[in-house]
């Protein structure tokens, strides 16, 4: 029988990012006990009865996405999917971090006892639009684990994809913002000589382009404009943008066959750093706003 937990690689013996028991001392005490008795025991039957449990931020979090794929089944049909695989994403990470055996079973503590669902998530509402659905799940992000941020944050990127008039929801989170950004300015600064580097890159690509390709570029730079723009009234600082920049992986230029190819890797890369910045990110509405552009950038590469 196996008498040691791994996570992520390491043996351990509770899991140091859920909020559970003390076991150390609970543990030597049964051991105590039971040798003094004269009955068997093993370290196993310990580990299943003081055990690592479920993370309760992750577990709530999991039931919600499943509570909206239900209520989005008729109104928003693939919201309603993107939900209910979230679910099974986040059940998944729950029992990645709760630990397993050597042999890759996991310990009765770490099961999830849905017949019991009360005591994992109480009373709470149940989004009834995208936009709520995506406030909710930030709100919640708030006591995940951090070893669990990536995977929620792409998760709520792909919530943002879905809502309806996105201009407008930049808008009121921006109303929302406080006045400094209480990530390091450094970090803040990084972006904006991004996006510059970004509408420098979209300028060339857009010499190299017409009809629907060159209309995608147009979008593209007029929402990197509209970031830049909202970064500065906000108290960005604001380096000077270059005369000119290299096209990184590009070395040879753009010609007419790979100016789209660059496009669509330039803004995947704008996503993947907004995602990075909301994850990072310490006050809740600075990070919804790194999580629209990084759903604006995404959605606009496809």
């Amino acid at each position: 029988m196996p008498t040691s937990l791994t996570v992520s690689g390491n043996l351990f013996a509770v899991n140091p990012n859920n909020h559970l028991r003390s076991t150390g001392i609970a543990a030597s005490i049964i051991a105590v006990g039971l040798a003094l008795s004269g009955c068997n025991f093993s370290l196993n039957s310990i580990a299943e009865n003081f055990g690592p449990e479920p993370d309760s931020a992750l577990v709530k979090m999991a039931f919600s996405a499943e509570d909206e794929a239900a209520n989005f089944a008729e109104s928003h049909p693939g919201l309603s999917e993107l939900r209910a695989g979230q679910a099974g994403a986040i059940f998944e990470e729950i029992a990645r971090i709760c630990g397993h055996y050597p042999d890759g079973t996991s310990p009765t503590t770490c099961e999830i006892d849905r017949a019991q669902r009360s005591n994992y998530d109480g009373e709470h509402a149940v989004a009834t639009t995208p936009e709520q659905a995506l406030d909710q799940f930030l709100a919640a992000l708030a006591d995940a684990p951090q070893q669990s941020y990536p995977l929620l944050i792409e998760q709520a990127v792909a919530l943002a994809e879905t809502m309806g008039d996105h201009e407008a929801t930049v808008e009121l989170t921006a109303e929302k913002l406080p006045l400094e950004p209480p990530s390091t300015p450094a970090n803040w600064d990084a972006l904006v000589d991004w996006e510059y580097r970004l509408g420098y890159g979209l300028e060339m690509a857009r010499a190299f382009s017409s009809g629907e390709d060159a209309q995608r570029i147009d979008e593209a730079a007029a929402q990197s404009d509209a970031r830049l723009a909202l970064l500065r009234q906000h108290g960005i600082a604001r380096p000077e943008r270059a005369l000119a920049y290299n096209t990184g992986n590009f070395p040879e230029g753009l010609n007419d066959t790979n100016t789209q190819q660059f496009v669509t890797h330039a803004l995947e890369e704008t996503s993947q750093r907004w995602k990075q910045q909301a994850v990072e990110a310490t006050d809740a509405s600075w990070q919804k706003l790194a999580v629209l552009f990084a759903a604006e950038t995404k959605s606009n590469h496809g």
